[in-house]
């Protein structure tokens, strides 16, 4: 959970360290660090209530195929390159939309192109 730890500051003594590998570790996990930055606020103040914490992976009952899937990182990266094109548009998923602030916005978007460069 490097994204996580370093997100909260608390993997490396200095902020920079932090933030260096949680950019790189985002990368790796094709999540948008600034979308993912307000998803998480969101997660940590709505956790576990369905249709306000973004962050719920798999609902109750689990779907095995989706549990398995997600245990590979094939929905994460599916989804997230299909998230970072949509915001390589200037457009948010209607989801992002509920939790990344308007002042966000050019950051994700801003991340979306570089990303897709690469």
């Amino acid at each position: 959970m490097r994204w996580h730890e370093t997100q909260h500051g608390t993997a490396f003594k200095t902020p920079w360290m932090n933030e260096w590998v949680y950019q790189i570790a985002c990368f790796m996990i094709v999540r948008n660090p600034h979308s993912w930055r307000s998803s998480h606020a969101s997660h940590h103040t709505d956790t576990y209530i369905v249709g306000r914490d973004p962050e719920i992976a798999i609902m109750r009952p689990p779907e095995m195929a989706k549990l398995v899937a997600s245990f590979f990182g094939l929905l994460d990266a599916w989804n997230g390159w299909g998230r970072m094109l949509l915001n390589a548009t200037g457009r948010l998923h209607p989801e992002e939309a509920t939790y990344i602030p308007e002042s966000e916005k050019p950051k994700v978007v801003r991340v979306a192109h570089i990303w897709v460069v690469l």
